[in-house]
């Protein structure tokens, strides 16, 4: 949803089937990615700021060129809605996983 509200326009011919197949096309890529870091963690020597590289930077540089490319954007508009987009995005999660906790402990 996101995505279709940030990247969306009338008359482009783009269904919301389109956006959520981009976002799972990231959600996988995040998640792979998060792993990596995870499993390069694990080795001796190396330093903590490998998750959050692996966690967060990468996976937010990926966002930026695949919706560049995605949805032929000039490449400073893709960064600045990007950018608004993953703030929204952090808070989207954090709220619903607050709510999630809240609800398992209510019930």
């Amino acid at each position: 949803l996101l995505l279709q509200l940030f990247f969306g326009r009338r008359g482009s011919g783009m269904l919301y089937v389109d956006h959520a197949v981009m976002s799972l096309h990231f959600h996988s890529f995040a998640f792979i990615s998060c792993i990596v870091g995870l499993l390069i963690n694990y080795l001796p020597d190396v330093p903590n700021f490998i998750t959050i590289l692996f966690g967060a930077i990468i996976p937010g540089i990926y966002l930026l060129v695949a919706a560049h490319f995605f949805y032929c954007r000039h490449i400073l508009y893709t960064i600045v809605m990007g950018a608004i987009m993953w703030v929204g995005y952090v808070y989207l999660v954090l709220i619903l996983s607050v709510l999630y906790l809240f609800l398992v402990m209510l019930f």
